[in-house]
Parts: structure tokens; C-alpha cells; sequence
């Protein structure tokens, strides 16, 4: 929002200061580009997988699944979550305000 608000600001009065939030986002944005990642050495496969014992604790048709998966399905869920309730109140403020748009 207030990016927007920058956007928006730097075609009126208060065009430095709506620089300055732009080149400070900028600056916030540097720790983000991509810079090479050292590998090590992988360790063996446990056993529990090579020797196929993990075959005991599922069922036909299902699989053995890391919890890094499970975590980002629930990242999106609350992104999305996130998301919907944004829309949802900028909708009430919007009806509230007699129908007029709300930046």
C-alpha cells in the first residue's frame, strides 16, 4: 500500500519524499538477489529408505512424503487465506463508504 501511495505521489507535490520511500524499498530489496550457494557433500540415503522398510508403514497407493512439502502447501493456503480476507475488507470499506474506491 504505501508503495502504491509512493507511485501515486511522485506525480504531485510530494515527489521527494515519495522518492525516498522508493529508493529505501529499493535498498531493502539488495539482500534478495541471488548469490551462489556452497554445496556440501550429500550423506548416504538412510537405511530406512535403501533397505525398503519404510514399505511396512504405507499402505498401497500412497507414499512417503519430506515435511518441507507439507510446509509450503500450508504457506500458500495462508497466503491465499491472507488474500481473501484483504479483498474482503477493502469490499466492506468500499460498501461502507457508500460504493466509492478506496486506495
Amino acid at each position: 500500500l504505501g508503495t502504491y501511495r509512493a507511485f501515486v505521489e511522485l506525480r504531485g507535490p510530494r515527489r521527494t519524499a515519495a522518492g525516498v520511500w522508493l529508493v529505501a524499498l529499493a535498498v531493502a530489496m539488495i539482500p534478495l538477489i541471488p548469490t551462489p550457494i556452497d554445496a556440501d557433500q550429500r550423506s548416504a540415503t538412510p537405511e530406512f529408505i535403501t533397505s525398503g522398510s519404510w514399505e511396512n508403514y504405507v499402505s498401497d497407493g500412497t507414499l512417503v512424503t519430506a515435511l518441507v512439502a507439507a510446509i509450503a502447501v500450508l504457506a500458500v493456503l495462508l497466503l491465499v487465506g491472507a488474500v481473501v480476507a484483504v479483498v474482503r475488507l477493502r469490499a466492506q470499506r468500499r460498501r461502507a463508504l457508500g460504493g466509492t474506491d478506496v486506495a
